[in-house]
Protein backbone atom coordinates (compact mmCIF):
# COMPACT_ATOMS: atom_id res chain seq x y z
CA UNK A 1 0.00 0.00 0.00
CA UNK A 2 1.33 3.74 -0.64
CA UNK A 3 2.01 5.90 1.73
CA UNK A 4 0.40 8.40 -0.73
CA UNK A 5 -3.37 8.66 -1.17
CA UNK A 6 -4.49 7.84 -4.76
CA UNK A 7 -4.83 11.58 -6.82
CA UNK A 8 -6.77 12.33 -9.81
CA UNK A 9 -5.64 14.69 -12.56
CA UNK A 10 -8.61 17.38 -13.33
CA UNK A 11 -8.67 20.74 -15.38
CA UNK A 12 -10.11 23.16 -13.30
CA UNK A 13 -10.77 26.31 -14.71
CA UNK A 14 -8.05 26.03 -17.40
CA UNK A 15 -5.51 25.12 -15.24
CA UNK A 16 -4.22 21.56 -15.01
CA UNK A 17 -4.44 20.63 -10.97
CA UNK A 18 -3.94 17.49 -9.29
CA UNK A 19 -6.90 16.42 -6.47
CA UNK A 20 -7.69 13.40 -4.01
CA UNK A 21 -9.07 10.98 -5.48
CA UNK A 22 -12.38 8.67 -4.02
CA UNK A 23 -14.10 11.12 -3.23
CA UNK A 24 -16.83 13.74 -4.28
CA UNK A 25 -15.50 16.87 -6.70
CA UNK A 26 -16.80 19.16 -4.05
CA UNK A 27 -14.76 17.73 -1.58
CA UNK A 28 -11.79 17.57 -3.95
CA UNK A 29 -12.13 20.82 -4.58
CA UNK A 30 -12.27 21.70 -0.83
CA UNK A 31 -9.59 19.60 -0.02
CA UNK A 32 -7.17 21.72 -2.48
CA UNK A 33 -8.65 25.04 -1.12
CA UNK A 34 -10.87 25.85 -3.96
CA UNK A 35 -14.20 25.87 -2.56
CA UNK A 36 -15.73 28.08 -4.89
CA UNK A 37 -18.16 26.16 -7.32
CA UNK A 38 -20.20 29.10 -8.78
CA UNK A 39 -21.68 33.07 -7.90
CA UNK A 40 -24.97 34.18 -7.38
CA UNK A 41 -26.73 36.38 -9.26
CA UNK A 42 -25.39 39.78 -7.27
CA UNK A 43 -21.71 38.12 -7.95
CA UNK A 44 -20.89 36.38 -4.13
CA UNK A 45 -19.28 32.96 -4.44
CA UNK A 46 -20.98 30.03 -3.58
CA UNK A 47 -19.68 26.75 -2.43
CA UNK A 48 -21.08 23.42 -1.53
CA UNK A 49 -23.84 23.65 1.29
CA UNK A 50 -26.01 20.70 1.82
CA UNK A 51 -23.87 18.05 0.60
CA UNK A 52 -26.28 15.81 -0.81
CA UNK A 53 -27.77 17.40 -4.04
CA UNK A 54 -30.98 19.14 -2.89
CA UNK A 55 -28.92 23.30 -2.76
CA UNK A 56 -27.43 23.74 -5.85
CA UNK A 57 -24.56 25.82 -4.31
CA UNK A 58 -22.11 23.12 -5.67
CA UNK A 59 -23.34 23.09 -9.43
CA UNK A 60 -20.45 23.20 -11.88
CA UNK A 61 -19.96 22.30 -15.81
CA UNK A 62 -17.96 19.39 -15.96
CA UNK A 63 -17.05 17.75 -19.79
CA UNK A 64 -19.25 20.31 -21.07
CA UNK A 65 -22.63 19.15 -18.84
CA UNK A 66 -24.04 22.02 -17.07
CA UNK A 67 -25.52 21.89 -13.47
CA UNK A 68 -23.35 19.04 -11.81
CA UNK A 69 -23.97 18.81 -8.67
CA UNK A 70 -20.15 18.29 -7.27
CA UNK A 71 -21.04 16.73 -3.98
CA UNK A 72 -22.85 13.87 -6.15
CA UNK A 73 -20.08 13.64 -8.77
CA UNK A 74 -16.94 10.80 -8.23
CA UNK A 75 -13.83 12.54 -9.42
CA UNK A 76 -12.43 10.87 -11.88
CA UNK A 77 -8.84 11.43 -13.67
CA UNK A 78 -9.46 13.70 -16.59
CA UNK A 79 -12.49 15.62 -15.92
CA UNK A 80 -12.83 18.98 -17.33
CA UNK A 81 -14.45 21.30 -14.37
CA UNK A 82 -15.52 24.94 -15.06
CA UNK A 83 -16.42 27.47 -12.03
CA UNK A 84 -16.06 30.86 -12.76
CA UNK A 85 -18.63 32.45 -14.44
CA UNK A 86 -21.37 29.98 -13.39
CA UNK A 87 -24.05 32.57 -12.50
CA UNK A 88 -27.39 30.19 -10.97
CA UNK A 89 -30.52 32.11 -11.12
CA UNK A 90 -33.59 31.13 -10.77
CA UNK A 91 -36.49 32.34 -12.65
CA UNK A 92 -39.75 33.58 -10.82
CA UNK A 93 -41.06 30.07 -9.96
CA UNK A 94 -44.74 32.32 -10.25
CA UNK A 95 -44.39 32.28 -14.08
CA UNK A 96 -41.52 29.84 -15.29
CA UNK A 97 -40.22 26.73 -13.48
CA UNK A 98 -36.80 26.55 -14.49
CA UNK A 99 -32.87 27.63 -14.04
CA UNK A 100 -31.05 29.73 -16.35
CA UNK A 101 -27.30 28.97 -16.25
CA UNK A 102 -24.82 30.87 -18.81
CA UNK A 103 -28.14 31.42 -20.92
CA UNK A 104 -28.66 27.77 -21.03
CA UNK A 105 -32.40 27.13 -19.73
CA UNK A 106 -33.37 24.11 -17.47
CA UNK A 107 -35.99 22.72 -16.41
CA UNK A 108 -36.62 21.24 -12.75
CA UNK A 109 -35.74 18.18 -13.83
CA UNK A 110 -32.64 18.85 -14.92
CA UNK A 111 -33.19 18.66 -18.44
CA UNK A 112 -31.69 21.55 -20.96
CA UNK A 113 -35.25 23.11 -22.57
CA UNK A 114 -34.76 24.06 -26.23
Amino acid sequence: MSDHPARAAITLDGEPRTVPAGRSLAAALLAIGAPVTRHDRAGRPRAPYCGMGVCFDCAVTVDGAPLIRSCQEPVRDGMNVVTTGVALTVVDSSTVNSTVVNSTTVDTTGEVAP
